[in-house]
């Protein structure tokens, strides 16, 4: 169970400690160098990122399909998500990208109008990955936007019951895979946009050859 806070407003840091800490436990570490257990994501843990195992050719396609159809399941209210998924498999680490969708989609879900549709799109091009998740919305000003990766950042109107880590946590996958999330507000619209190379780095990719080589 998480740390427990009776007191009104954002979570303790403790709080943040603990989910964070609970996700790196789901992908145990390498070597000690990797671990995150016990780092505070505020601060130290934060530095380097959550950790990922990537594979060079993750059906990325099917797990957002699965996502989609998850988030449309629980939806409190049913509500219309386009899909237009010009992908096939993918160098990530598939299960921390369908994390990724399902806290972009769920926020989309949660925050968005409920009488428009919520899109989910996702292409590569010129060698770059590219994920958009975007819902209507009334205006949002650029300063609540720039806070939105912020650990706890739910805004005072916001519905829903999590504690505000949802969108932190995604960006914090994207960056784990050398990438950025971002919003932005379009045509009435808040469009979230994560983009990656569609490739691991180099290096990466000798180190995940390292690690799959039959060892001696």
């Amino acid at each position: 169970m998480p740390p427990s806070h009776r007191r009104s407003g954002p979570p303790s840091p403790s709080v943040a400690v603990w989910v964070f800490n609970s996700l790196a436990k789901s992908y145990p570490p390498r070597n000690s160098d990797e671990g995150l257990e016990g780092a505070d994501p505020l601060t130290s843990g934060a530095d380097r990122g959550l950790p990922v195992e990537r594979d060079p050719a993750a059906d990325l396609r099917s797990k957002f399909k699965q996502v989609v159809i998850d988030i449309e399941i629980k939806a409190v209210t049913p509500r219309a998500i386009h899909v237009a998924l010009a992908i096939d498999r993918i160098d990530c680490d598939r299960a921390r990208m369908g994390q990724l969708l399902s806290n972009l989609l769920s926020n989309a879900v949660t925050h968005g109008s409920p009488d428009l549709p919520v899109r989910v799109e996702a292409r590569v091009l010129d060698a770059i990955f590219q994920l958009t998740v975007s819902n209507a919305s009334a205006p949002i000003p650029a300063a609540v936007l720039r806070g939105l990766f912020q650990p706890f950042s739910r805004g005072k109107d916001c519905k829903g019951s999590g504690i505000g880590l949802g969108l932190y946590i995604a960006s914090e996958i994207a960056r784990a895979h050398g990438g950025h999330l971002t919003a932005e507000m379009q045509a009435g619209k808040v469009v979230f946009t994560m983009t990656m190379p569609a490739a691991a780095p180099a290096e990466e990719q000798r180190r995940i050859a390292r690690s799959a080589a039959p060892k001696v």
